[in-house]
């Protein structure tokens, strides 16, 4: 849940860091603002053709965060065909604007 206050000018970023933990198997990372898909089903984890042991990536959500608000942000993780001992979410920020994050 973000309360956006100001956008700084240039793009708005959201950059999220992801790591498995202890798990050898993939997942699929899914992130919504709202009720808007942002990236759907992106393969992360140690299988072909994922990501590896940590994730770190920066999306351009400028088209979707387009002025001051409440936006909430979901990042879902479902796993493949097996997982063994999860995943952690090491940062999630959104740049280029200013504001705060609340609990739902």
């Amino acid at each position: 849940n973000v309360k956006v206050n100001r956008l700084t000018g240039g793009k708005v970023i959201l950059h999220y860091d992801i790591t498995q933990d202890k798990d050898n198997y993939d997942a699929f990372l899914s992130i919504e603002i709202g009720k808007r898909v942002i990236l759907q089903d992106m393969a992360i984890g140690n299988e072909q053709p994922s990501t590896g042991i940590r994730t770190i990536r920066d999306i351009d959500v400028s088209d979707v965060i387009t002025e001051p608000g409440q936006y909430i942000i979901n990042l879902y993780i479902r796993p493949g065909d097996r997982a063994q001992s999860g995943w952690l979410l090491n940062e999630a920020s959104l740049m280029g604007v200013e504001g705060s994050s609340e609990p739902l």
